[in-house]
Order: C-alpha cells, then sequence, then structure tokens
C-alpha cells in the first residue's frame, strides 16, 4: 500500500492506475474530482436543508425493513431523477426550474451514494448525530 487521497488507502497497482490516468487525462480526471467536491458540498448543504430522516423515512433504521423501505424511497428519487434526464435529453429542452441535464446526473451520483451508505448502515450515524444536537 502506497499513497492515500484522503481516508482512501490505495494499493501499488491502484496507485499506478489512477497516476498514470491522471498524466494521460489531466483534463477529464481534474474535472472528475471537482465534480466529486461540488457533489460533496451539495449533499452537506442538502443534509443541512432536509436532515437526515428525509432519507431514513423517519425511522432510525435499526433493521433490514427500515433500511429497504428507505432504499425504496432512494430508488424513487432516482427514477424521478431518471426520468426527468430522459425528457431533457428526448425533448432537447435546456432546462425547466433551475434544473439542468447535468443537474440530474450529478443528483443520481449522490442518491447513489446515499443508498450506499444507508445500506452499510452508516446513515443510522448521521440521524443519530442529528438527534443528539437538537
Amino acid at each position: 500500500m502506497s499513497r492515500t487521497m484522503d481516508d482512501i488507502i490505495m494499493t501499488d497497482i491502484e496507485t499506478k492506475t489512477v497516476s498514470e490516468m491522471e498524466e494521460k487525462y489531466p483534463t477529464m480526471t481534474k474535472r472528475f474530482k471537482k465534480l466529486q467536491a461540488e457533489q460533496y458540498i451539495l449533499f452537506c448543504r442538502k443534509q443541512k436543508d432536509y436532515g437526515s430522516q428525509n432519507i431514513s423515512v423517519g425511522t432510525k433504521l435499526e433493521n433490514d425493513e427500515e433500511v429497504q423501505m428507505s432504499l425504496y424511497g432512494i430508488w424513487f428519487r432516482m427514477h424521478d431523477k431518471i426520468q426527468r434526464a430522459k425528457n431533457l435529453i428526448m425533448t432537447s429542452e435546456s432546462a425547466v426550474e433551475n434544473e439542468s441535464l447535468e443537474d440530474a446526473f450529478l443528483d443520481l451520483s449522490n442518491y447513489g451514494i446515499m443508498a450506499t451508505l444507508v445500506k452499510e448502515k452508516i446513515w443510522v450515524m448521521c440521524y443519530n448525530t442529528l438527534i443528539a444536537i437538537a
């Protein structure tokens, strides 16, 4: 194991691959990292606005049934975003009500990460932290 990217420890092969990609495609890889940072900021803003219960569907995600219900909710939101993206692509609209095609793509990516956090039962920690502060 060698280089780290924040808290991610990469193997030597992964480090080499990342270095090669960054060297071969500097513009794309820099933009990719910037988009990820922008997504994180958006995620934090939305969590501040809506709170974690928006994703946990008012539960504490303490059992598999509550996790599954939360994943259904995320799936439903993702489906709405996919339909929005499809509509924008098929009709060649630029944006409606301040939501561009790029916004829909980034939202989908964030929902995928949030679903992973729910599935890993890490979202519970967010819920408990917010309750403790309140």
